[in-house]
C-alpha cells in the first residue's frame, strides 16, 4: 500500500500545482489574443518537449527528493492545462461577445458571465487528461529518479529480479487506479 501512497500523493501534488499554474495561464492567454501570439512559439516549443528528458536537470535544480518528481510532472501536466483552457476561451462564439458588448457588460462581467462559463468544458477535458498523464508520468519519474517507495520503484525492482508476475501485479494495479481516478472525475 505504501508504493500506491507515495505514487498517488506525488500525482495528486503535481495535478494540483499544475491546475493553479495552468489554468489562470490559460485564460490569461486565450482571453488576451496579442499575448498569446507573442508566446505562442514557446507554448508550443515547450509542450512538444519529453518531460522525461528534464529528469536530469530536475536533479540539478530540486535533488532527488520528492521535489524533482513533482517538477517533472508539473511541467508537462501544466501544458495539457494551458492549451485546453487557452482554446476553451477562445471557442466563446463572437456574437456572444457582441451581445454581452451591446448590453452594456464590463470586462469583468464579460470574463465571469461568459468566458470562464463557455470555457469550462474545455478545462475539465484539459484537467481530466492531466491526471491521467500525471499518474504515467509519476511512475516514469519513479523509475528514474532514486526512489524507495512509489508504483515505478516497485514496477522496476520486481523487474530487475525477474519477479514476472508480481511486476505486473503492479502494473495492473496502475491501470485500475488511473481507471478509478478518471471515473471519480
Amino acid at each position: 500500500y505504501k508504493h500506491i501512497l507515495f505514487s498517488l500523493f506525488r500525482a495528486f501534488t503535481s495535478f494540483i500545482v499544475a491546475s493553479a499554474l495552468g489554468i489562470p495561464i490559460g485564460l490569461f492567454l486565450g482571453y488576451f489574443l496579442k499575448v498569446r501570439a507573442y508566446f505562442n512559439f514557446l507554448i508550443d516549443f515547450l509542450r512538444t518537449m519529453p518531460s522525461p528528458a528534464l529528469i536530469p536537470l530536475s536533479l540539478i535544480i530540486f535533488g532527488i527528493g520528492d521535489s524533482a518528481k513533482i517538477a517533472v510532472v508539473v511541467f508537462a501536466v501544466s501544458f495539457i492545462i494551458i492549451v485546453n483552457t487557452m482554446y476553451g476561451v477562445q471557442s466563446v462564439k463572437t456574437t456572444r461577445k457582441q451581445v454581452f458588448f451591446v448590453l452594456g457588460a464590463n470586462e469583468i462581467q464579460k470574463f465571469t458571465k461568459l468566458i470562464l462559463p463557455e470555457s469550462l468544458p474545455y478545462v475539465i477535458s484539459g484537467l481530466r487528461t492531466s491526471l491521467s498523464l500525471a499518474l504515467i508520468i509519476v511512475v516514469v519519474t519513479e523509475m528514474q529518479i532514486g526512489t524507495h517507495y512509489g508504483l515505478g520503484y516497485a514496477i522496476q525492482t520486481e523487474q530487475l529480479l525477474y519477479n514476472i508476475p508480481e511486476m505486473y501485479n503492479y502494473i495492473i494495479i496502475l491501470g485500475i487506479i488511473g481507471y478509478i481516478l478518471n471515473r471519480i472525475f
